[in-house]
């Protein structure tokens, strides 16, 4: 990773592209703007031409370039194996190079904040932890948003947007309890150790991601691993590179590069796959060391021993909001497109009717969501297809997870229990969501899989309801 732009270099790898096409499908603005300058192979162009001379900087380029993502799912289908990532971040380094220029990025104040102040040393967001925890448990947020401030406030709408606040890991080091905001430097293994590495905590994940990274530490501690989390780690620097400041990004990679090196550990673990790819590109890992996803880790030295894995999805989930969204990824949207789902018998206007006065009233939470899902045939359509489309989401992941089981070859010695933790109205007794004692709000799915021959189960079905206790604990 260089620490200034390249106009060689942009020239140079922009040539190699020769507009072949195979890109477009898989980049995902391509495909929603359908314009060929937010595809990869025309920023490429756009790129070229500016680097020449051809075409202008102006504000046009860098709306292209803006709407970028980055995800770097067209390298993978280069024929030509054009080095997109780095020249998207080449470009935008040209762009904020043009510091005087009318076109510069200007970027919010609160923005400038976060980077400096908070990004680049991330642990005062962890000395922030108890703050965010006591406004989102006094109320604060919804306040907030009585008084319309949280759009007027981006600082305000970020604290807003943050999930449940969780606290680090609690683990026993030297015979006491550890506890509070801060990580600590060390969580020994327990029983028969099996080596060492580091934990990359990252920025905004030590707060967004707590649940993710308090498992890792949990499942490598159990495994026979002492995990190191230097507190003088910072961020990956991708935020910062992608937005075209090299020199910074430079910078806290070094950084990370010399906290980690005095561990004197030979794997580097990282839980979020972006953080993972900018500390590896940017030269953090060395000849003696790694850096490795967690789920890859596990993989390559987890086994051997029996496992329980439990997988938990939030895409069967509605988005809460006014209305309430059910949130589909774009590749699964034209699922059902030309179906028709049948409406069930209890979706008449007659059972909700048929409550006592005292239910049947618009307070009702399962009513309230009703009205903007559910109150009309289209809006019905509508609502039960995207639900299905998150569940289409779900089987997707579960065989992906089988197909990893069969790499792994112990697909043959794994029971597999499908199931959910509630039913959910579909617009029945003119009702949504999972609130109440009808079978549709209670029941769930049970799938067991033995793939033992022998097993007495095997195809069996059974007409009766299934509930969450039956597998509970």
């Amino acid at each position: 990773m260089l620490p200034k732009f390249s106009k060689d270099f942009i020239i140079h790898e922009s040539s190699q592209c020769v507009s072949c096409g195979l890109c477009l499908p898989h980049c995902p603005t391509y495909r929603l703007l359908k314009s060929e300058a937010d595809s990869p192979r025309g920023r490429i162009a756009l790129m070229n031409g500016v680097v020449n001379g051809r075409i202008p900087l102006n504000a046009r380029f860098i709306l292209h370039m803006d709407r970028c993502l980055t995800c770097r799912a067209c390298e993978a289908v280069c024929p030509n194996n054009v080095p997109y990532g780095q020249l998207i971040d080449e470009t935008r380094a040209l762009i904020a190079d043009q510091s005087e220029s009318v076109v510069a990025i200007q970027k919010s104040g609160a923005r400038s904040v976060l980077e400096k102040l908070i990004l680049t040393r991330p642990t005062r967001l962890d000395r922030l932890r108890r703050l965010f925890y006591f406004i989102q448990k006094s109320g604060w947020v919804r306040w907030l948003q009585k008084l319309n401030r949280l759009e007027k406030n981006k600082l305000f709408k970020f604290i807003a947007q943050l999930p449940l606040i969780k606290f680090p890991h609690i683990a026993t080091v030297d015979g006491k309890r550890t506890s509070g905001n801060l990580w600590q430097k060390t969580y020994p293994a327990e029983g028969e150790k099996r080596g060492e590495v580091g934990l990359f905590l990252g920025c905004v994940a030590r707060i967004t991601d707590v649940a993710t990274l308090n498992s890792s530490i949990y499942v490598l501690n159990r495994l026979g691993y002492t995990v190191h989390v230097p507190p003088d780690q910072t961020c990956c620097g991708a935020l910062h590179q992608h937005s075209g400041a090299l020199k910074q990004a430079a910078s806290l990679a070094q950084q990370n590069k010399s906290v980690f090196s005095e561990l004197k550990v030979n794997t580097i673990i990282s839980t979020a796959s972006g953080c993972g790819v900018q500390l590896l590109e940017s030269g953090v890992a060395d000849e003696h060391t790694q850096i490795v996803d967690i789920s890859r880790f596990l993989t390559q030295y987890g086994q051997g021993s029996p496992f329980c894995l439990s997988v938990s999805f939030k895409a069967p989930h509605e988005q809460d909001g006014n209305p309430p969204r059910f949130i589909v990824q774009e590749r699964f949207k034209h699922l059902y497109q030309n179906d028709t789902v049948p409406v069930p018998e209890t979706a008449d206007p007659m059972y909700w009717n048929s409550f006592p006065d005292f239910f049947r009233t618009d307070d009702n939470i399962a009513r309230k969501r009703w009205k903007p899902l559910f109150s009309t045939p289209e809006l019905h359509q509508a609502t039960v297809k995207n639900y299905y489309r998150l569940i289409s989401g779900v089987d997707e992941v579960v065989g992906n997870i089988r197909e990893q089981l069969k790499e792994q070859r112990i697909d043959d010695n794994t029971i597999i229990i499908f199931t959910g933790d509630n039913g959910f109205y579909l617009g029945e007794h003119g009702m949504e969501g999972k609130w109440y004692g009808h079978e549709e709000s209670i029941r769930v799915p049970l799938i067991i899989y033995d793939p033992r021959k022998e097993s007495e189960f095997n195809n069996a079905m059974t007409d009766l309801i299934a509930l969450n206790i039956d597998i509970a604990p």
